[in-house]
Protein backbone atom coordinates (compact mmCIF):
# COMPACT_ATOMS: atom_id res chain seq x y z
CA UNK A 1 0.00 0.00 0.00
CA UNK A 2 3.20 2.63 -0.04
CA UNK A 3 3.10 3.15 3.53
CA UNK A 4 5.88 1.56 5.34
CA UNK A 5 5.05 -0.16 9.06
CA UNK A 6 8.22 0.54 10.85
CA UNK A 7 11.82 1.49 10.31
CA UNK A 8 14.29 0.52 13.17
CA UNK A 9 17.76 2.43 13.62
CA UNK A 10 19.97 0.54 15.84
CA UNK A 11 22.67 2.74 15.00
CA UNK A 12 24.01 0.37 12.92
CA UNK A 13 21.76 -1.10 10.49
CA UNK A 14 18.25 -0.37 9.40
CA UNK A 15 15.04 -2.80 9.88
CA UNK A 16 12.07 -2.40 7.56
CA UNK A 17 9.19 -4.03 9.24
CA UNK A 18 6.01 -4.69 7.25
CA UNK A 19 3.16 -6.15 10.35
CA UNK A 20 0.87 -8.96 9.27
CA UNK A 21 -1.95 -9.85 11.22
CA UNK A 22 -3.44 -12.81 9.52
CA UNK A 23 -4.97 -15.37 12.45
CA UNK A 24 -3.36 -18.28 10.40
CA UNK A 25 0.04 -16.66 8.49
CA UNK A 26 1.06 -18.44 5.53
CA UNK A 27 4.76 -16.99 6.02
CA UNK A 28 5.91 -18.59 2.64
CA UNK A 29 2.79 -17.21 0.66
CA UNK A 30 2.70 -13.53 2.30
CA UNK A 31 6.46 -13.11 1.55
CA UNK A 32 5.86 -14.21 -1.77
CA UNK A 33 3.12 -11.39 -2.22
CA UNK A 34 5.08 -8.95 -0.41
CA UNK A 35 8.30 -9.18 -1.81
CA UNK A 36 8.36 -6.45 -3.92
CA UNK A 37 6.90 -4.09 -2.18
CA UNK A 38 9.90 -4.35 0.91
CA UNK A 39 12.13 -4.17 -1.85
CA UNK A 40 10.56 -0.58 -2.99
CA UNK A 41 10.85 0.01 0.56
CA UNK A 42 14.61 -1.27 0.56
CA UNK A 43 15.42 1.00 -2.13
CA UNK A 44 13.88 4.43 -0.98
CA UNK A 45 15.28 3.94 2.90
CA UNK A 46 18.45 3.25 0.84
CA UNK A 47 18.42 6.45 -1.00
CA UNK A 48 17.78 8.20 2.60
CA UNK A 49 20.77 6.68 4.08
CA UNK A 50 22.99 5.92 1.42
CA UNK A 51 25.64 3.30 2.58
CA UNK A 52 23.52 2.10 5.60
CA UNK A 53 23.18 -1.63 6.22
CA UNK A 54 19.16 -2.48 5.75
CA UNK A 55 16.84 -5.60 6.16
CA UNK A 56 13.55 -6.13 5.50
CA UNK A 57 11.03 -8.45 6.63
CA UNK A 58 7.46 -9.70 7.82
CA UNK A 59 6.57 -9.64 11.35
CA UNK A 60 3.56 -12.03 11.78
CA UNK A 61 2.20 -10.95 14.68
CA UNK A 62 -0.56 -14.21 15.10
CA UNK A 63 2.87 -16.06 15.86
CA UNK A 64 5.36 -13.42 17.18
CA UNK A 65 7.38 -14.62 14.36
CA UNK A 66 10.03 -12.29 12.17
CA UNK A 67 11.11 -13.59 8.74
CA UNK A 68 13.29 -12.23 7.07
CA UNK A 69 12.78 -11.07 3.36
CA UNK A 70 15.21 -8.93 2.13
CA UNK A 71 18.99 -7.87 3.16
CA UNK A 72 21.55 -4.57 2.01
CA UNK A 73 24.92 -4.78 3.30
Amino acid sequence: NGVLDRLIDDGEQLTIIDYKTAPRPNADRLIDEHCDQLAAYLDAIGQVFPGRAIRAGLLLTATREWRPVLERP
